[in-house]
């Protein structure tokens, strides 16, 4: 039975979609007061988000870790309650959404994977989590993206300092992806 409801939500996803995505890019720093602390994700600390999280999630963070992705873990009384994930490698290929991929330039940073505990919303953690990352990396273009319908990352990504340099449409028809994109500056492109 499963199996069965995991292919019928696949072919529904592949059916029709309609989405819309933003890239977000650091503009200014801002300074985030949080009562959160934040350590480097290693395979000692990393069973800490069980506190959180499902535990299929313990392999998905282990692959990122042997990528060499850095993960920032957020605590809020001794608890971990946060998950942020940088790829920094040049050239990685980054998913903005799974059917929009973007190829990293040479000091390009991807924050992705972000989640905060639901326990813990509403602290400023994310945006407090998010900004300590551009200021771990002064030097490199702080890239993220938010899906439009995620109001509450939208305003955590904006509150961090994060300013919108591109919008991306997809639609998904029978299987066929199209995407339009729209830069903060320029007009639509249609791919």
């Amino acid at each position: 039975m499963n199996l069965v409801k995991k292919i019928a939500r696949f072919m529904q996803a592949r059916l029709f979609v309609r989405d819309t995505v933003i890239l977000f890019k650091m503009e200014q720093v801002k300074n985030i007061n949080s009562s959160a602390i934040i350590k480097i994700a290693n395979l000692e600390n990393l069973n800490d988000i069980m506190n959180f999280q499902e535990a299929k999630y313990l392999s998905i963070f282990k692959d990122f870790l042997k990528k060499g992705d850095i993960g920032y873990l957020g605590y809020l009384n001794g608890q971990c309650i946060h998950r942020s994930w940088v790829v920094n490698k040049e050239s990685s290929v980054v998913h903005l959404h799974p059917f929009v991929k973007k190829k990293l330039k040479k000091n390009e940073i991807f924050i992705h994977y972000c989640e905060t505990a639901t326990s813990a919303r509403g602290n400023n953690v994310y945006p407090f989590v998010i900004s300590e990352i551009a200021k771990d990396n002064p030097d490199k273009e702080v890239l993220i993206c938010v899906n439009k319908k995620n109001a509450a990352s939208l305003k955590g990504v904006k509150k961090a300092g994060f300013k919108p340099i591109q919008t991306i449409i997809i639609i998904v028809f029978l299987g066929l992806v199209i995407r339009f994109k729209k830069d903060f500056k320029g007009a639509e492109i249609f791919e």
